[in-house]
């Protein structure tokens, strides 16, 4: 059982936790977007077992800011660059397959 100064500090780092995802950290022409919106990109290609491994994912993507974000994604979680191949369009959408090294081939830790 947690004591009242364990749930304060649990309260105050979850707060603190979700303001640091709403700040901008990746910018590209006037596109902007913060932690949150990059890690919700980043959950489409990310290897489920473990986000550190190489990226081979196909995403449906609406237009061209989705496309950049997801790559200011990989590049922000991952340090790698992404390569996206165009697959087939499909209303308005286009599916991609998207491939990158990944965290431990960049980072190497």
């Amino acid at each position: 059982m947690m004591n009242t100064t364990q749930t304060d500090t649990l309260d105050t780092l979850a707060a603190k936790l979700e303001a640091i995802d709403h700040l901008v950290v990746a910018k590209n022409g006037s596109w902007e977007w913060t932690r949150g919106e990059l890690s919700a990109y980043f959950k489409q290609v990310e290897t489920k077992d473990n986000w550190k491994m190489p990226i081979d994912a196909d995403v449906l993507l609406d237009n061209d800011r989705d496309l950049f974000g997801l790559r200011e994604a990989v590049i922000f979680f991952t340090g790698s660059v992404p390569t996206f191949r165009p697959l087939r369009a499909r209303g308005g959408k286009t599916l991609y397959n998207v491939t990158a090294a990944g965290y431990y081939a960049v980072i190497g830790a």
